[in-house]
C-alpha cells in the first residue's frame, strides 16, 4: 500500500524498544478519506475528452496527528464501470506488489460489505515487518450487477506499530458505457511517510485496473 519503511532510518526506535503489534478499529461505513479530492481530471480535447491517464495531487492528512503526506488522485478508464471495479476489487491490484516481500488474501472478512478482503503482507528491509490492510468495496449507486458508482476504503488493521496509521479510498462512478471516471486517495503515518511512495502505489493501482480492464495481464512488478 505505498509503504517502503526504510528500516534502517528507524533503527533507533527498535533499539528502544518502542516496537510491537496492534489491532486497529476500522470503523463502520464506506467513504473517502477525505471529502474532496483535490486532483484534477485530465484535461482532454475533441478527440478524446476523457485521456486514460492520472493526474496526482501533492497534500496532507488534515485532522491526522503529524499531517503526513498524501496523494489524490484523478484519472479515467476506457472501460466499462462493472469491468473497472471487477480490476479494483481483485487483491493483487490492491496488494503494494512493488514492496512487498510477500503476501497471503483473506476473502469475505466482513459480509456486510459487497466484496471484502484483507492483505495479509511481510516487508523485508533489514528486519521483518508484518501488517494487515482491511478492504471494503460497496455499491453507491446502481446495483452489483449494474453499479452506476461505487466506493472502496481501505485502513491497515493489525500488525507492525511502524504503520502507526494507513488509510485509502477509491471511487469510480460511470461516465458513459464505455468510460469510467476514477478517484483514489492515500496516506500513511510512519518514520518514513513520504509522497513518493504513496504515489507510486497509487499509480501502480491506476495501472493494474487499466491492464486488467482492457482484458491484458498485470503490469509486471516494478
Amino acid at each position: 500500500m505505498g509503504i517502503r519503511l526504510r528500516v534502517w532510518s528507524c533503527a533507533l526506535v527498535l533499539l528502544s524498544g518502542c516496537w510491537g503489534d496492534e489491532t486497529v478499529l476500522f470503523p463502520p461505513g464506506l467513504e473517502p478519506v477525505t471529502p474532496v479530492n483535490e486532483a484534477v481530471y485530465p484535461v482532454g480535447d475533441a478527440a478524446d475528452p476523457y485521456p486514460e491517464r492520472l493526474e496526482v495531487a501533492l497534500t496532507y492528512a488534515e485532522g491526522v496527528a503529524g499531517r503526513p503526506p498524501s496523494v489524490h488522485a484523478r484519472g479515467y478508464v476506457h472501460a466499462p464501470l462493472s469491468a473497472v471495479w471487477e480490476a479494483l476489487r481483485t487483491p493483487d491490484v490492491s496488494a503494494d506488489r512493488r514492496n512487498f516481500e510477500s503476501y497471503t488474501v483473506e476473502t469475505d472478512v466482513e459480509p456486510e460489505y459487497d466484496f471484502s478482503y484483507r492483505i495479509h503482507a511481510v516487508v523485508q528491509d533489514i528486519v521483518t515487518v508484518r501488517y494487515t490492510t482491511t478492504f471494503r468495496h460497496g455499491v453507491f449507486e446502481g446495483t452489483v450487477q449494474d453499479p452506476v458508482s461505487i466506493l472502496e476504503a481501505w485502513q491497515k488493521t493489525e500488525g507492525s506499530t511502524i504503520i502507526r496509521e494507513l488509510r485509502g479510498s477509491a471511487v469510480a462512478r460511470a461516465i458513459s458505457p464505455d468510460v469510467t471516471a476514477i478517484e483514489l486517495m492515500q496516506f500513511s503515518r510512519t518514520p518514513a511517510s513520504n509522497h513518493p511512495d504513496n504515489e507510486a502505489y497509487l499509480r501502480d493501482v491506476y495501472d493494474a485496473v487499466v491492464a486488467l480492464s482492457h482484458g491484458r495481464p498485470l503490469p509486471p512488478t516494478p
